[in-house]
């Protein structure tokens, strides 16, 4: 849901999102793969559930701070809206 708010907000497409959220906050690396070297990035679906809580506190900060965007978590009062808004 976080990624399909910031996409729609910032005009990008959540796969856009997530690919620079995954690379910004899990690392990147360059690996040499038939004879092309490529940018390999992490996947969050390797990550187990603390790594994954990590994460997505590093993207609720980054969305705060640098773009002024408050990401409710499922227990905040208004998340039922948030859920309709960008489901």
């Amino acid at each position: 849901m976080w990624l399909n708010c910031l996409a729609k907000e910032l005009g990008y497409s959540p796969d856009e999102m997530h690919a620079v959220f995954a690379h910004k906050y899990l690392g990147a690396d360059y690996e040499t793969v038939c004879g092309e070297t490529i940018l390999i990035i992490p996947s969050t679906r390797k990550l187990d559930s603390a790594q994954f809580t990590a994460y997505l506190d590093k993207i609720k900060l980054f969305a705060a701070n640098e773009l002024g965007v408050v990401l409710p978590d499922p227990m905040d009062k208004v998340f039922e809206q948030f859920y309709d808004t960008y489901k």
